[in-house]
C-alpha cells in the first residue's frame, strides 16, 4: 500500500515584485538523491532556506543547491528547481500545478523524494532530496572502459535496475506526468541496483519540455522519438520510446541507434530499428515487446504498463527457475 505525504498544502499567494536575477554562469547537468525518506512536505521560507550553489541554469529554468532545516533543528542538503518569470507569465510551463501535483504524489523508491515548496522572492521552488551520487550513465560507464572489463554488472543487477525504471516510469503516467528528456544521464543511482527518476514534467507541458530540449540536445533517435523530434509532438508514446533506449543500453552497452541516419522515413527507420538477436549477453532478458516501442507506429507503440507487464513476467520466471535450482547467474555486460 502506498503511502501519502502527510501535507498537501494549498499553495500560498506569491507576491508581486520583478524576476529574480540569475547571476551564475551555465553549469553541467547535476543531481542526486537522498537514502532517507521524506515523511511529509513543508512550506519554506527565505529565513529557512540557503542557497549555496547555483548548479544548473537553463533557458527556462534554474536548479540550486541549499539547506532546509530538518525536524531535529540540523540543516539539511537539499536541492531547489524553480522556472524563469518569462516561462510562468507565458504558461509555457504550468509551474504552479506541477508542484502541486508533485505534493500529491505517493512516497516511492523510484521517485526522488519531494521535501516540500520553498517562497523565494516571490517564486515557488520545488524542494526535492539531495545526496552527492552517480548516475546510469556513469554506472554504465564503469562496466567497460577502453574494451576491459572494470566493474561487472550482473543479470540480478540488471533486473532490478529495468524493475525501478519500468516502476518509476509507471508511477509517472499515473499521475499525469510524461519523461521527456529521458535518458541514462537523467536516471539516479541511489543505491547498488537501486534507481530514482527526476525532471519529468505535466503531460500538458511535454510539448513545450521537448522544444527545450531539441535546443540543447543532438537531434538522434536516441534522444527522440520521430514524432518529437521532426513534429514537436509528445505524448506517452514518446516516452515509450526513450524508455525502450535506456532499456537497449542496459542490455547491450550502447545505444541502439547510429549517429547520422534519422529515420525521418516510417522505412528507413524500420532498416535501422535494432533486432532481437542483437541481444546477445542477457539473451534471458529478450522481450519481444521491446522491439515493437520502434518498430510500431507512434499510436501503437506499447504503453509503458504493458511494457512494465511483459518485463515482469520474465523477471518472476527468471527468479523462480534460480529459487528451484538454487542456482546465481552472473552475466557480465
Amino acid at each position: 500500500m502506498p503511502v501519502y505525504f502527510l501535507y498537501s498544502p494549498t499553495l500560498p499567494e506569491l507576491p508581486t515584485i520583478d524576476n529574480i536575477s540569475q547571476t551564475s554562469k551555465d553549469s553541467e547537468d547535476y543531481y542526486a538523491a537522498s537514502d532517507r525518506p521524506t515523511e511529509q512536505t513543508g512550506i519554506f521560507t527565505e529565513k529557512d532556506v540557503c542557497l549555496i550553489l547555483n548548479i544548473k541554469k537553463a533557458k527556462w529554468y534554474s536548479r540550486w543547491m541549499g539547506t532546509i532545516p530538518d525536524s531535529k533543528g540540523d540543516k539539511k542538503y537539499v536541492m531547489l528547481t524553480t522556472v524563469s518569470e518569462k516561462v510562468i507569465r507565458s504558461k509555457q510551463i504550468h509551474w504552479n500545478e506541477f508542484i502541486k501535483r508533485n505534493i500529491d504524489l505517493p512516497t516511492t523508491k523510484h521517485l526522488v523524494d519531494v521535501e516540500g515548496i520553498a517562497v523565494l522572492q516571490g517564486r515557488f521552488h520545488l524542494v526535492q532530496e539531495l545526496h552527492v551520487t552517480e548516475s546510469l550513465e556513469s554506472r554504465l560507464a564503469m562496466v567497460s572502459i577502453r574494451g576491459e572489463t572494470q566493474i561487472p554488472m550482473h543479470l540480478s543487477e540488471v533486473i532490478q535496475l529495468m524493475d525501478g525504471i519500468l516502476d518509476g516510469m509507471n508511477v509517472i503516467h499515473s499521475y499525469g506526468f510524461l519523461h521527456p528528456g529521458l535518458s541514462t544521464k537523467k536516471i539516479i543511482l541511489a543505491g547498488e541496483g537501486h534507481i530514482k527518476l527526476y525532471d519529468f514534467c505535466l503531460a500538458k507541458d511535454a510539448r513545450n519540455v521537448n522544444i527545450f530540449n531539441k535546443s540543447k540536445l543532438s537531434r538522434s533517435l536516441n534522444n527522440f522519438a520521430p514524432e518529437a523530434m521532426y513534429r514537436n509532438e509528445y505524448s506517452s508514446p514518446a516516452d515509450v520510446w526513450s524508455t525502450a533506449v535506456v532499456i537497449w543500453e542496459l542490455l547491450t552497452g550502447k545505444p541502439p541507434f547510429p549517429t547520422g541516419q534519422d529515420g525521418k522515413d516510417f522505412d528507413d527507420l524500420l532498416a535501422i530499428t535494432p533486432v532481437e538477436t542483437q541481444v546477445t549477453k542477457y539473451e534471458q532478458l529478450k522481450n519481444k515487446l521491446l522491439f515493437q516501442c520502434w518498430h510500431l507506429p507512434c499510436p501503437l507503440r506499447p504503453t509503458i504498463s504493458e511494457l512494465r507487464e511483459s518485463y515482469t513476467k520474465i523477471f518472476d520466471r527468471f527468479k523462480e527457475i534460480a529459487m528451484r535450482f538454487h542456482v546465481v547467474i552472473y552475466t557480465l555486460l
